[in-house]
């Protein structure tokens, strides 16, 4: 374990320190304001996914295509205002502090900015195979992993040997959020974390009652959810 945890290490390029502002859709952000968000979630009763970033960039879903957004990048934006007009279903979404974006949805489509073109080429690969894909989310330094129905592939073996230690241990790979300093991998039947994954969202994770699906990380917030939207955050 110790030497999966050092080769780990060596291959995820972790930012250490974190920015007093970045730039989304053009626009500068100088503190964290959360409680549109939070109000979104609980006015609508239900959350089955979010994207958050240590900066503010803050997104929830719910439902078949409901979505709150704030201080996210404009075309992210626009691209889910564009799904939720077709009625497509949105499955899930991912920000990166510099701003690049991928959102999941329908049966398998997927719309990206700005990602890292290896990822690029193995979701065309997957789309080519009509292989449902449940899960992607990648960081600023050239980290990524997409989980699959059947399979799943990451950036490098070394995330690659991480996951499959998980996967023995817990059983099935549900889905997997990738930061630029923290990676949470969430199991049919526990977890696997690395990096400065919040003590609060362990400690509920152990907590919960409910079958974890999707959980996201962000500094010191998080959240996570069933497939029906049970939810439990803090942000």
């Amino acid at each position: 374990m110790m030497k999966n945890y050092a080769l780990l290490k060596s291959s995820m390029k972790f930012f250490l320190s974190v920015a007093v502002f970045t730039i989304f859709g053009g626009q500068a952000m100088a503190q964290l304001d959360r409680q549109y968000i939070k109000d979104c979630i609980r006015e609508r009763g239900e959350c089955h996914n979010v994207a958050i970033t240590k900066t503010g960039g803050d997104a929830m879903l719910n439902g078949r295509n409901g979505y709150c957004a704030k201080n996210c990048p404009t075309d992210f934006v626009n691209k889910l205002k564009e799904l939720h007009d077709k009625d497509k279903p949105i499955k899930d979404i991912h920000i990166t502090e510099n701003g690049s974006w991928v959102i999941l949805w329908g049966d398998n489509g997927v719309s990206w900015h700005n990602i890292p073109q290896k990822m690029e080429e193995k979701i065309r690969y997957y789309n080519q195979k009509e292989e449902t894909i449940n899960s992607i989310s990648f960081n600023d330094v050239g980290d990524w992993v997409i989980v699959t129905e059947n399979y799943y592939s990451a950036s490098s073996t070394e995330i690659l040997n991480f996951l499959k230690e998980g996967e023995d241990n817990h059983g099935e790979l549900w889905t997997v959020c990738i930061t630029d300093d923290a990676l949470a991998a969430v199991y049919e039947n526990g977890y696997r974390w690395y990096g400065d994954v919040p003590e609060g969202c362990k400690e509920a994770a152990r907590e919960v009652t409910f079958d974890v699906y999707r959980l996201k990380i962000a500094g010191t917030a998080w959240f996570m959810a069933d497939k029906e939207g049970t939810y439990r955050y803090h942000m």
